[in-house]
């Protein structure tokens, strides 16, 4: 009854009390996960390092059957492993309770000055990480714990000093957001290249970015990604290039056919013969290529090219190829499928040999080549040889400054082309691409590494402010 009589006569107030309690408690967790002061863990990396690993661990991030889809892939599990193997030979140098701490953190950067000298920058989850942190020691590592948010450790106290020494500032979101970082981040300086590293991971990712050494006043952030069905790199310069090729493909994404098992497209052709001498890859794919399109139509890659005005972009599906380029290249274009199908129609001419006799030589006669041309209904005007029986479909089609050049253009159908690999391009505001290379990594006259066959598909492509793409479709 008294129970009652109390609740009567206080209820507002016990409400009032429960009310504001709730508010209290809701505004310390709103503070504790989204307005307390925050600090960047890039903030803390010393100004001399080499190359920092930045990786995040979260559902957001890099979810759970996204990694398991990754390690599906040989190649990828390889790696995988042997940086696993290094980081638990690291690991069991520490105490475990350390490793306990260390593996309830989901993101952290890992940094080199060189091979002697590097530290570790982690993100602590919660209070019990921070208390946890304060009272283990870490083995030969120097520590500091950073307003219990951020545990740095160093090899030695001079890197432990330049980490302190930054300019550190707190950032505290206006409005509640969540943003989604890529789960891997390497930000790499050109004094990473300047010693060998030691066997390794260190030592494979300096072999494998060699050619970035050739552009010594840029340093590059390189960041992994990944879908369901792909894996993206992407490497980006610190400062953007300043192009002096203005010319792109972007425009003529919309042209090519909508089936392609291999596609590449080039604005500057000049770069070509250096880069067939120093990219040993690049070499032995393009003498493939070059072999193939003999094949079909007796056309030389490496000679096409020379004469050739860039922008170019050339696919294959099975048995046909389409060339997309600048209206610029009719002449080009003409000339070369009058010299092929002159093999038909050869001409006799007297040939006298060395010992006095005389011999007939056939020779490839173009004057026997006659064209005609057809004005489509969509706009383009489709240019083809006349009664050509040995291949029916060889010719071009034009419409304002665009020429389609292939052996199957009485069937050409343009339209945007998509990629498999998470990627379109448009000529949409984006990238400008400068170069592009996509195969279907099961085109069988394409001999490729074992490792690249361990995916569906592959993408590279470079932009005119020079950063580099690398999509790699997840089987």
């Amino acid at each position: 009854m008294n129970s009652i009589n109390f609740w009567q006569k206080h209820n507002t107030k016990i409400i009032i009390v429960f009310l504001i309690g709730c508010l209290i408690w809701a505004g310390w967790l709103l503070f504790q996960n989204y307005l307390k002061p925050t600090y960047e863990l890039g903030q803390f990396l010393p100004p001399n390092y080499q190359i920092s690993f930045e990786f995040k661990d979260d559902r957001f991030s890099f979810p759970k059957l996204q990694q398991q889809k990754i390690l599906k892939n040989p190649g990828l599990n390889k790696i995988y492993q042997t940086a696993q193997n290094q980081l638990s030979n690291e690991m069991q140098k520490l105490p475990s309770e350390a490793v306990a701490l260390l593996k309830r953190s989901d993101h952290l950067i890992v940094f080199w000055q060189d091979n002697k000298n590097y530290g570790l920058i982690v993100e602590l989850k919660d209070q019990k990480s921070a208390k946890l942190a304060e009272q283990n020691n870490f083995g030969l590592w120097q520590k500091n714990l950073f307003k219990k948010q951020i545990l740095l450790l160093a090899s030695n106290q001079q890197i432990l000093d330049q980490m302190l020494a930054q300019k550190i500032s707190p950032s505290t979101p206006a409005y509640l957001s969540l943003t989604i970082a890529p789960w891997l981040q390497i930000n790499l300086n050109q004094a990473f290249f300047n010693e060998p590293k030691p066997t390794g991971i260190l030592n494979a990712l300096q072999t494998a970015l060699l050619p970035l050494k050739n552009n010594p006043n840029n340093n590059y952030q390189l960041t992994l990604d990944s879908s369901a069905y792909a894996l993206v790199a992407s490497l980006k310069p610190t400062l953007p290039q300043i192009s002096q090729n203005d010319k792109n493909l972007n425009d003529y994404f919309n042209f090519l056919p909508e089936k392609l098992d291999l596609l590449f497209g080039l604005t500057d052709l000049t770069s070509i013969p250096a880069e067939l001498e120093n990219n040993h890859n690049f070499n032995k794919i393009w003498q493939q290529l070059d072999a193939r399109l003999w094949a079909v139509g007796q056309t030389s890659l490496s000679n096409l090219l020379k004469n050739a005005h860039p922008p170019l972009l050339i696919g294959w599906s099975a048995e046909n190829w389409t060339i997309i380029t600048t209206i610029d290249n009719q002449e080009l274009a003409k000339s070369s499928i009058t010299s092929y199908l002159g093999q038909f129609k050869p001409k006799e001419a007297t040939k006298i040999l060395p010992d006095g006799t005389k011999a007939v030589e056939l020779l490839a006669d173009g004057s026997k080549i006659s064209w005609q041309e057809v004005l489509q209904s969509s706009g383009w005007r489709q240019i083809m040889p006349k009664n050509s029986i040995t291949t029916p479909g060889l010719g071009m089609a034009i419409k304002d400054k665009i020429l389609v050049v292939s052996n199957k253009i009485n069937d050409y159908q343009p339209k945007t082309f998509k990629l498999n690999c998470s990627i379109t391009f448009t000529s949409q505001p984006g990238p400008l691409i400068s170069n592009l290379f996509w195969l279907k990594t099961s085109l069988s006259w394409l001999k490729l590494a074992q490792d690249l066959q361990n995916f569906s598909n592959i993408t590279a492509f470079t932009s005119t402010s020079g950063e580099i793409n690398l999509c790699l479709g997840l089987k």
